[in-house]
């Protein structure tokens, strides 16, 4: 190992000390995706977002364009609602920040900083990004995008095959049972 590589690790190393453990371990899932290295191998993988891929279609899950700001993804990614654009602001928090908690407020900053429309009310547009699904509660009342989320926005802004993921990993609605009508004789009872 040479005196760049002992650098490295031990920056590194030292970074990573300060955080609790799921953080550390997020840090480095993030890391070697980036460098596309799965978690055992020595060598490079394949990426789960092909070269090819054109950037209008999406981003990668950690995108190589770390310098695309708040305002270049959402023009990227063109939202129509107000659900939309909250649910691809927490994937910019999750996957372009590290923020993999956050609170409405994280969301009207980032909102703010994209130069965005104000929210009328962030917190019942937060609120309807997770009845939908796209976003979830987490620990100490922070919220944090789901797997259906994270779907949703790479395919965005393509909204037809969007909902399409979002029908596909949603929730199964369940169904009122129904009440039985009375029989005749019950009714006269």
């Amino acid at each position: 190992m040479d005196n760049d590589s002992l650098n490295a690790h031990n920056e590194i190393v030292s970074r990573l000390s300060i955080l609790d453990e799921a953080d550390q371990k997020h840090v480095l899932d993030m890391v070697c995706q980036w460098f596309r290295f799965s978690a055992n191998s020595k060598t490079p993988t394949q990426s789960r977002v092909s070269e090819s891929d054109s950037p209008e279609k999406s981003v990668g899950l950690f995108s190589r364009e770390s310098d695309l700001t708040p305002k270049e993804f959402l023009m990227e990614k063109k939202p129509f609602t107000n659900v939309e654009r909250v649910v691809c602001l927490a994937y910019y928090l999750t996957h372009f920040r590290g923020a993999r908690h956050f609170k409405t407020l994280d969301i009207s900053k980032l909102n703010t900083e994209a130069a965005q429309s104000k929210f009328a009310n962030p917190t019942v547009a937060l609120n309807d990004t997770a009845r939908s699904g796209l976003v979830v509660a987490s620990t100490k009342g922070t919220k944090q995008i789901s797997a259906m989320g994270e779907q949703f926005v790479l395919a965005l802004p393509d909204r037809d095959a969007a909902k399409k993921k979002q029908r596909e990993m949603g929730p199964r609605k369940r169904r009122k049972p129904t009440k039985a009508k009375p029989s005749k004789a019950e009714r006269k009872q």
